[in-house]
């Protein structure tokens, strides 16, 4: 459980660096051009929504996972600590309410499971319900036609890169 609990902070650092980098590179975009910021405005759609979308997912399984364990640290505690009573013959019913107190947590803790795990399938609904990856750099149907000096530096850098 701890180690899928950091590989989860990982990818949740992971996904934030994505999202700072594509911010970032959105704002370095110079916009001298009335086409370059178009294409700056379709691309900021495409790049950081789909870098937000995906630090969304990544922070919300997280923070899932991270009140599953806690909630199984309590769980656990507890169960010691009325085991440890019982065992020394100590009526357990008075001890602070041991027992009462063990079945509540046990029940509020799936509760907010429960409730998270909503929540994070109502997110992922919202994103589209698949898992947004990289950046693609492919022209959907969405972006602008090439046109003008965007078509002239397209085919520069290709005749650059073929030789």
């Amino acid at each position: 459980a701890l180690r899928g609990l950091r590989a989860l902070g990982r990818d949740r650092a992971r996904a934030v660096d994505a999202l700072q980098g594509a911010l970032q590179h959105h704002a370095e975009v110079p916009r001298r051009r009335p086409l370059e910021a178009q294409e700056a405005g379709l691309n900021y759609n495409r790049r950081v929504g789909g870098a937000r979308g995906v630090a969304r997912a990544r922070r919300l399984d997280y923070i899932v996972q991270l009140n599953v364990v806690q909630d199984k640290k309590k769980t656990e505690i507890l169960q010691f600590v009325s085991g440890i009573w019982g065992s020394q013959g100590a009526p357990v019913t008075h001890f602070w309410g041991v027992p009462p107190q063990l079945e509540q947590g046990e029940l509020e803790g799936a509760r907010r499971q429960r409730d998270l795990e909503q929540r994070h399938h109502l997110l992922m609904q919202q994103v589209g319900g698949a898992w947004v990856g990289g950046v693609s750099g492919e022209a959907g149907p969405e972006a602008p036609p090439m046109e003008g000096y965007l078509y002239k530096r397209a085919s520069n850098a290709f005749r650059t890169w073929s030789r």
